[in-house]
């Protein structure tokens, strides 16, 4: 018999805490995490600097099916070679040499591409404007007579710029740059954090496809609608000493006029989201805020309060350079707003492009390239864990994959194998908190409804899966108060990992402060 206890030093019979979807998986998850649990809990989305003790229990359920790990799994129930199987999934790197390699590694032609973009909306800017009538204000003095004003709205005084064009370079690109090099480079020396191959080259790949996406954009719609900045008539120099005719040209600076027409969208505006939000989905990324489970203890939640802060502060800064431009009657709100939305569009499309989800713990903060190297990495291991447990026990064979997932479905239709010992559950909470223990029962009864489990034990509740006993508390505050909690559950576990990580599949639920768990395991009698 096997007991363990939050308090206790034996992590390996830990509960998990965590709060996870109860969903049904596909046979073909449920023998990928059965295998990879017996020879690491996280393989394949972890580095060797990383700790994950402490990690809550993810679902395989988000991860997508390789269309190679059927061939493979199929390869070796069929008895073919170990190194056959493994050679199905070689990566690209495996079968690139020389200067080919180098520019995989390199991704030198995505470099290019996106240089060749930049370049051609430096170009963009050269050509000519969209040369739109000036506007201008009628009023009728006599019905022989009108007088020709200004447009109110882009009659603005034209003030200095908060952020000047080498400023805003050097703000975007600087603190992106900076901050990814201290996240990279510095942090894993000072905590334990990801070691990432190739971070740079994403990083600054991303960052460079984001700034030509959105510069492309931005000049192609500047001169194409050609509208007029909130500053036009005092920055194109006009003629205030000439009575205008609402027709003639009064500008005396040619260069100036044609910045003058260049207000939708805002080019600062553009250039600010599509660095600096793209910073703020890196952090976001690498620390897996939106992700992760934010329950674990009592001051964690707060923790990631401040961590998610301090990711949005880029952001932050961003807002804060487009609105300037409105302070220095550089531009109207909606060039503004367009701008924003453009930049912003930009670097999440190019997020995507080269990382994964950052709603996905395994691939939060991963190049995408690098996401599917590990993954073909762990398919692999799993064949080669497979042979091992094939040739280990010659004379009582590895089930077959249905008659395993089925045995794990645990369905009354399912069929399971008689060589599968029987292990009988218990698990018991405790507390004197009567609604928190209210809240973790009732997500354990629902856990055990949605997975059809074979539950024993008296009925206090209206389920026949829940046993609660209740008694007076030491404090006296009354027999009524539910402060235990069992629930018996009678299942086929397999042997190739812990019965305590069936546990942790069966009981992904939440524990509130002030729950005590224990779990006890014993083989059926």
């Amino acid at each position: 018999m096997k007991s363990s206890r939050q308090s206790s030093a034996d992590n390996d019979q830990l509960l998990p805490i965590a709060s996870r979807p109860q969903r049904q998986l596909s046979p073909v998850s449920h023998f990928k995490r059965i295998l990879s649990r017996g020879y690491s809990a996280d393989y394949m989305f972890s580095s060797p600097v990383e700790s994950r003790s402490d990690a809550p229990y993810t679902n395989d359920v988000n991860r997508q099916e390789s269309p190679s790990f059927s061939r493979l799994v199929s390869a070796s129930q069929q008895g073919e070679a170990t190194a056959d199987c493994a050679g199905m999934v070689k990566s690209n790197e495996e079968r690139l040499h020389g200067w080919r390699l180098w520019m995989h590694n390199s991704r030198l032609l995505e470099f290019i591409g996106s240089l060749v973009s930049l370049a051609l909306a430096g170009v963009i800017t050269l050509t000519t404007i969209h040369d739109r009538p000036i506007p201008r204000v009628e009023i009728q003095i006599t019905p022989t007579r009108t007088l020709f004003a200004r447009d109110p709205s882009i009659d603005e005084k034209k003030l200095g710029e908060t952020f000047t064009v080498t400023g805003l370079i050097v703000t975007g690109v600087g603190v992106s740059l900076g901050t990814h090099v201290f996240v990279a480079y510095i942090l894993p020396y000072c905590k334990a954090a990801r070691v990432i191959r190739y971070e740079s080259r994403d990083f600054l790949l991303t960052l460079v496809q984001s700034i030509s996406l959105s510069a492309l954009f931005t000049q192609v719609l500047k001169n194409v609608t050609g509208r007029f900045r909130p500053c036009f008539y005092d920055m194109c120099g006009w003629n205030y000493n000439v009575t205008w005719d609402g027709i003639e040209n009064l500008c005396s600076l040619q260069n100036w006029e044609d910045e003058g027409r260049k207000s939708f969208p805002s080019g600062h505006s553009s250039f600010a989201w599509s660095t600096l939000f793209l910073l703020t989905l890196y952090l976001l990324g690498r620390s897996r805020l939106v992700s992760a489970d934010r329950q674990d203890h009592v001051y964690l939640g707060l923790v990631k309060i401040v961590m998610l802060t301090f990711c949005f502060v880029p952001t932050f800064l961003a807002a804060w350079i487009s609105v300037t431009r409105s302070i220095d009657n550089w531009h109207h709100y909606s060039d503004i707003l367009a701008g924003s939305l453009l930049g912003a569009g930009a670097a999440a499309v190019t997020y995507a492009y080269n990382y994964g989800s950052i709603f996905n713990w395994d691939s939060a903060g991963l190049p995408l390239q690098e996401y599917h190297f590990r993954r073909l990495k762990q398919e692999s291991e799993l064949v080669r864990l497979v042979e091992k447990f094939r040739k280990f026990d010659q004379l009582n064979p590895l089930p077959s994959i249905q008659s395993l997932t089925m045995s794990l479905l645990n369905k009354p239709k399912n069929l399971e194998p008689e060589n599968v010992p029987i292990h009988r559950i218990r698990i018991t909470l405790t507390s004197r908190n009567v609604k928190n223990l209210e809240k973790v029962c009732a997500d354990l009864k629902r856990g055990a409804l949605d997975k059809n489990l074979k539950v024993s034990g008296p009925v206090r509740l209206p389920t026949k899966f829940l046993r609660i006993t209740t008694r007076k508390s030491p404090c006296g505050e009354g027999t009524n108060t539910w402060d235990r909690f069992e629930m018996r559950i009678h299942k086929r576990i397999l042997d190739l990992h812990a019965p305590s990580d069936v546990v942790k599949q069966i009981t992904s639920i939440s524990i509130e402060p002030g729950v005590e768990v224990e779990v006890t395991i014993a083989d059926s009698a």
